[in-house]
């Protein structure tokens, strides 16, 4: 009865020895997987970041680092290029977006000012004037940052540039981002509902930006239409 007890005994400390083995085993397994996964994201975000970020403008690489070091203030040009995406050759493409970032390290500041791509200006290195977005079809990153300093004055020292197929690649790399439509619509066999919240991978919202941008630029038209009639009315 002793003898039979005791194997009974040795039974259950060898099988509870067997659980904690594969519970180890399983622990170990997802404590990879965890990490193999982080490693995975970490280098999709930081290639697309290499990828869409150029870190120097019109300044060499020595006066960007003193820059850098010195906390001085410094100007960002951020392009947004319509290409990349839907068909579109990065080969053409213009800077429909464009943003200026300045950043005062010591004041702990900074500022953003919007360009308006259709602003006419002079294209510095074709000799004449057009609107400012065309700047990069005549002559990419380098042209937009000469015009832009020429037009307001100032020295841009570092610029980002990122294009459509670029911005899929950053929202899916960060596992995808929180997008509350302004407007009911349904684009490209995509739907989306005013005032909902959902949460969109990089081609939905692509293709969101794409659309509202579209359906605010007819509404801003058709009330330009409306303001000229109504002048003309007034005249008449």
């Amino acid at each position: 009865m002793n003898e039979s007890n005791e194997w009974t005994r040795q039974g259950r400390r060898q099988e509870k020895k067997k659980k904690r083995g594969r519970i180890g085993f399983i622990l170990i397994l997802l404590l990879a997987i965890i990490a193999v996964a982080g490693t995975y994201y970490a280098s999709r975000i930081n290639h697309t970041i290499n990828t869409i970020t150029q870190n120097v403008g019109n300044r060499t690489e020595q006066e960007a680092n003193d820059i850098i070091q010195n906390a001085k203030p410094i100007n960002i040009l951020l392009l947004g290029i319509d290409n990349g995406a839907y068909g579109r050759s990065e080969e053409d493409g213009r800077s429909d977006t464009m943003l200026l970032l300045t950043v005062n390290p010591s004041m702990k500041k900074s500022q953003l000012l919007s360009l308006p791509r259709d602003t006419y200006t002079e294209i510095v290195g074709t000799g004449g004037y057009d609107k400012l977005n065309h700047a990069f079809a005549y002559g990419k990153a380098p042209m937009v940052i000469n015009s832009v300093e020429k037009m307001l004055d100032t020295t841009i020292d570092f610029y980002v540039q990122i294009n459509m197929g670029g911005l899929m690649e950053f929202v899916d790399a960060v596992g995808g981002i929180e997008v509350t439509s302004p407007l009911t619509f349904t684009y490209e066999g995509r739907s989306f509902v005013e005032g909902k919240t959902e949460l969109l991978d990089g081609e939905s919202a692509l293709r969101s930006h794409v659309c509202v941008t579209m359906i605010l630029k007819g509404i801003q038209a058709v009330k330009n239409v409306n303001v000229s009639l109504s002048k003309n009315s007034l005249r008449n």
